[in-house]
């Protein structure tokens, strides 16, 4: 199996937005057609001064994934989310947002530092991980015909994300929502096929005409892979003390691994080099604390603490897809502002041309949607994000870590240091959401 890593980011603005040409509007069965409009800037090649912002940007964006994992994350379901690709989203949304909104934002997700240089920075960030053949991205801004947009809005998204503008129908809203779902899951290699679900642009006394979508690849398979034939099936220990009989892979290897009081970590390189698989198997009943307390400080200790050596990896094969409520995580770590009506302003608007709704825009609902599968060969998975804004010993011990009950993981950039997936296996048995 190939690891295969997959988002995508929407954002939908419920109000007028003038300006930058018109499209016809078509069908085409239940879908649409669209056409581009050109931006007046280009995808820019990253500056010297950001390459320099993105060790700030990595450490920022690590930070948030571990807070919005602890927020949406439970004590009874297995999990995997992208925290990552929702900051990516997030980001685009705030060149839209006034003075406080944009400060609650960048505080929830600690690029307050960065400024203004936060989209010069994702820009050479993603470009970085780009690199490798392993992962491509793709970013696009979804606008209704009928309206205009302000250009340097739009000239941002194209020259920091790579987001060309699509003129869309949304007065269609079931048929703009299959357009959009389409694009994503080719965009996702069909791992993703139902970002939006049904219904999730229908106006609810509002109105949406705006929304950002962004996605990314990743395809690789274990630099080590695991031996079927030492596959055997095994018990895994969930909470409460009950166990499942589930298939256990089985290696031994030279790994980088590490041990302290209250968790054992190993990293499971993926072909290259470049990406990896971290595993951290907290304590024999320990996993609600140490998952509660993993903060970006803890984590950096535990990556700067493995080191190789001969260790016996024993986990199980686990598949699965999550559909966390990260719209009540991000309240839950501060951000507000950005869905109330009276805090998110009409700056993406071009105020000279044509009339607008009178409603202001707020985010409505945010969706976040991942799957999951880790087998022999390597590891697959994909993600989607939506943020839908509207209108209105004795002797040696051999050197083993047996993940046989609940444990964390996540998949990172080795040259960066960026985290793309993070999770948790609860029980590797349950394969639906």
């Amino acid at each position: 199996m190939i690891a295969i890593f997959a988002f995508a980011v929407l954002l939908g603005a419920g109000v007028g937005f003038w300006g930058c040409g018109t499209a016809e509007r078509q069908d085409e069965g239940d879908t649409q057609t669209t056409s581009l409009l050109a931006p007046t800037k280009s995808r820019a090649t990253p500056s010297a001064e950001a390459q320099v912002d993105v060790p700030l940007l990595v450490d920022a964006s690590n930070a948030f994934s571990l807070d919005l994992f602890r927020a949406v994350s439970s004590t009874t379901d297995n999990l995997i989310c992208s925290p990552f690709s929702l900051s990516v989203a997030l980001s685009m949304t705030m060149p839209a947002a006034n003075a406080e909104t944009t400060a609650e934002m960048a505080k929830v997700l600690h690029v307050a530092p960065l400024g203004e240089r936060l989209y010069p920075a994702f820009n050479a960030l993603d470009q970085t991980l780009a690199q490798s053949e392993q992962m491509k991205s793709a970013s696009s801004l979804w606008g209704d015909a009928f309206y205009s947009y302000r250009q340097s809005f739009v000239d941002i998204l194209s020259e920091n994300y790579g987001a060309a503008l699509r003129l869309i129908d949304f007065s269609r809203p079931e048929a703009a929502r299959s357009t959009i779902n389409k694009w994503v899951a080719e965009a996702t290699k069909d791992k993703i096929s139902e970002l939006l679900p049904p219904g999730a642009l229908e106006p609810k006394d509002d109105g949406a005409v705006f929304l950002l979508a962004s996605a990314c690849y990743f395809n690789a398979a274990w630099l080590h892979p695991f031996d079927v034939e030492a596959t055997m099936d095994d018990f895994f220990h969930i909470a409460e003390g009950g166990k499942v009989m589930v298939p256990m892979m089985n290696q031994q290897q030279v790994f980088p691994n590490a041990e302290g009081i209250d968790y054992q970590a190993v990293e499971l390189p993926y072909e290259g080099n470049r990406f990896s698989m971290v595993l951290i198997l907290p304590g024999d009943g320990g996993f609600e604390q140490f998952a509660a307390g993993l903060d970006g400080e803890r984590l950096g200790t535990i990556i700067a603490g493995l080191k190789e050596s001969q260790i016996r990896v024993k986990m199980p094969r686990f598949g699965f897809v999550s559909t966390p409520l990260v719209l009540e995580g991000l309240k839950k770590l501060g951000m507000n502002k950005l869905f109330t009506a009276s805090d998110f302003p009409l700056d993406p608007l071009d105020p000279d041309r044509g009339a607008r709704p009178a409603g202001p825009m707020y985010v409505r609902d945010v969706y976040h949607k991942a799957y999951v599968s880790v087998g022999e060969k390597g590891t697959e998975a994909g993600a989607a994000s939506a943020v839908y804004a509207v209108a209105g010993g004795v002797g040696p011990k051999e050197n083993t870590i047996i993940l046989d009950r609940p444990f964390l993981y996540l998949i990172r950039d080795r040259d960066t240091g960026q985290i793309v997936f993070l999770g948790q296996v609860l029980d590797p048995s349950q394969e639906g959401e």
